[in-house]
């Protein structure tokens, strides 16, 4: 029942996991890649990073389009529930004072 020394190993597996809104992991959607638990990063020659810089753009690009397509998606359910007749926030009230009104008494100047 030692679950705390299980915690390192449960947040790596859930951040490796694909997520539901990208589809991709959020160690993939920071790094491009999703890591080993062995990893080795000695003798990575300059082009390897140049080439990893480039799949981390075109990474970034389409995970910005995949957030853009749920955030599209979330809107058009979230505008459907929507009172048609309001347009726009409303005023804000506190109480029994009403905020949109202009005070009244010896400091109203």
């Amino acid at each position: 029942n030692d679950w705390c020394a299980e915690l390192p190993l449960a947040k790596f597996t859930y951040n490796n996991m694909p997520h539901s809104a990208t589809g991709v992991s959020p160690f993939y959607a920071n790094k491009g890649y999703n890591p080993r638990l062995i990893l080795s990063l000695k003798d990575i020659p300059s082009y390897v990073t140049h080439k990893v810089a480039e799949d981390l753009q075109s990474l970034h690009q389409f995970l910005w389009n995949e957030i853009n397509t749920a955030n599209q998606a979330y809107s058009k359910h979230a505008n459907a529930q929507c009172d048609p007749t309001l347009t726009g926030p409303p005023a804000p009230y506190f109480g029994s004072i009403d905020a949109t009104s202009r005070p009244r008494g010896p400091l109203s100047n």
